[in-house]
């Protein structure tokens, strides 16, 4: 069952929403200047938001408006861009990197979209030694409805041992605590499958690195350990003391060109989903179908 969310900052993800769906160009193949390794990310994040808000939307869990119109524009350029000719024949030809460079069609799969070219190419990377080399890979594979879902409760363990004590190892390795929130949560959309001394240690570390990254005006991972800790519903402070410096502290540039882009575009999409999982109700049975919707 859905559940009303507790009161938080109200939050607009108007101009974000319009600022990347002015700037689709910017996501498809062989944008010049671009090596394909960023193009592949900024496609992979892109498709998990668009994934996540659709499903949102479709579930009565987040409201059309605005999110609705955009999120079908980026699903339609993304679609274009696995259609182009040998776009899966090219993203799969490294049986070592093929299920990195395969994420945007399978965020787009996980939605329910299905294209011959890249089923046929997917369906023989096992036997080519493909393998995920990384936990976002495979929570990606778990969603597009590849593999089961992983445990989280020893990737978390996993993670948390190896987390360094260093002031310059927690800056560096931030990003992990954040994503963890993201997978074993699936986004806020399930009650965490970890032990509970994990959870509260993850939760912890969320805030410190919270006020770090909010001294040092890193608007992308405050605003990525804002979601985190959204997603575990956790509530600190310190939260809504950083939600208010974040949303005056940055303002996407509106400037033309790929320097402009590649500057801002990782940050808007944390926006988009932090306005996303602010708004929406909340989901906390854990779901059986690995899909995030269709």
């Amino acid at each position: 069952m859905a559940v009303d969310a507790p009161a938080r900052r109200a939050a607009s993800p108007t101009r974000s929403l319009s600022w990347l769906t002015a700037r689709l160009e910017h996501f498809a193949p062989g944008s010049p200047g671009v090596p394909r390794e960023a193009l592949v990310k900024r496609c992979t994040e892109l498709a998990l938001v668009t994934a996540y808000l659709r499903a949102w939307v479709a579930d009565g869990l987040l409201p059309a408006q605005p999110f609705a119109q955009h999120a079908d524009a980026w699903r339609e350029a993304l679609q274009a861009r696995c259609q182009a000719p040998g776009e899966a024949r090219i993203a799969l030809q490294d049986a070592s990197q093929s299920l990195y460079h395969a994420q945007p069609y399978l965020w787009l799969r996980a939605g329910g979209y299905r294209l011959r070219s890249w089923e046929q190419a997917l369906a023989g990377l096992s036997e080519r030694g493909a393998r995920p080399r990384s936990v976002g890979v495979l929570h990606c594979l778990w969603k597009a409805g590849l593999i089961g879902e992983p445990d989280w409760n020893e990737a978390l363990k996993r993670w948390l041992a190896a987390w360094g004590d260093q002031p310059a190892a927690r800056d560096r390795d931030a990003y992990r605590i954040s994503h963890a929130a993201f997978y074993i949560t699936d986004f806020g959309c399930q009650e965490a499958p970890v032990a509970r001394a994990d959870r509260d240690r993850l939760e912890a570390l969320a805030v410190e690195l919270l006020g770090r990254a909010l001294a040092q005006e890193r608007w992308d991972l405050v605003g990525e350990l804002l979601i985190a800790l959204a997603c575990l519903d956790h509530q600190d402070p310190l939260q809504e003391a950083a939600a208010r410096p974040f949303e005056v502290g940055w303002r996407p540039d509106d400037g033309a060109g790929d320097a402009v882009f590649r500057r801002h575009h990782h940050t808007v999409m944390v926006d988009v989903l932090r306005c996303a999982v602010a708004g929406r109700r909340i989901w906390r049975p854990r779901r059986t179908d690995p899909r995030v919707g269709s």
